[in-house]
């Protein structure tokens, strides 16, 4: 049985054994991440590693990325803001768990789940063609563009549920502290900035950014709170 499902290069130790050779594992941690595969039905070999933690995740993605041919990246989900939605629309992002992280002149990086998958890279590349710049592969974890995705989802949801109470400005600060409490927010942070009032929430010690409110409502916004 193959190790690595995306092997592309025959000459090269599957996944699994590469990580053994390096110390990053143990033979046991093989079979640990093949009974969570059996559990998770279409996940990767190097997916199951990354999700039950059994090694450094970036030892682990480098590691593949040697196996399977690609530069490898770890993309950080809290701190991601590029905005990928220029290039490639969000619906192509969910569909085929491609993420645009990086452009430098007319050369783009974008991070695959598997890169490769030629068809997927072929539409991806003929997308960027489009728009003037060539594309560079590398290989992510598909958790970490999901959580991307995710954490843009909800930020554009809690702008339009603040957005809708429209002039209202006691609404908006009863939905802002309504949408807190559904999301059990430790603390909301409401910032005056230079051009816009930021609404931030701290959820499990993290701030969080779901709102930038018009800066005119400013004064009332204050007096409110």
């Amino acid at each position: 049985m193959a190790i690595f499902d995306n092997t592309t290069n025959n000459k090269k130790a599957p996944l699994g054994v590469t990580l053994i050779r390096k110390g990053l594992i143990k033979d046991s941690d093989i079979d640990k991440a093949i009974d969570y595969q059996r559990l998770h039905r279409g996940i990767k070999l190097g997916e199951a590693f990354h999700a039950l933690q059994l090694c450094n995740d970036q030892d682990l993605i480098n590691t593949i990325g040697e196996v399977i041919g690609f530069k490898a990246v770890q993309l950080d989900p809290a701190s991601f803001n590029f905005n990928f939605s220029q290039y490639i629309s969000m619906d192509i992002v969910k569909q085929h768990k491609v993420m645009p992280f990086e452009i430098n002149e007319n050369r783009i990086k974008v991070a695959f789940v598997d890169p490769t998958d030629k068809d997927v890279q072929k539409m991806i590349r003929l997308i960027l063609l489009s728009k003037g710049l060539s594309m560079e592969c590398y290989v992510t974890f598909e958790s970490y563009i999901d959580a991307i995705v995710k954490g843009i989802e909800n930020k554009i949801e809690d702008e339009k549920a603040l957005d809708s109470y429209g002039k209202d400005t006691s609404q908006l600060i009863d939905n802002i502290i309504r949408s807190a409490m559904a999301k059990r927010t430790s603390d909301i942070h409401i910032e005056p900035m230079e051009d816009v009032v930021r609404v931030r929430y701290r959820i499990d010690g993290e701030l969080l950014v779901v709102a930038n409110i018009e800066k005119s409502k400013q004064a009332q916004i204050i007096r409110k709170t």
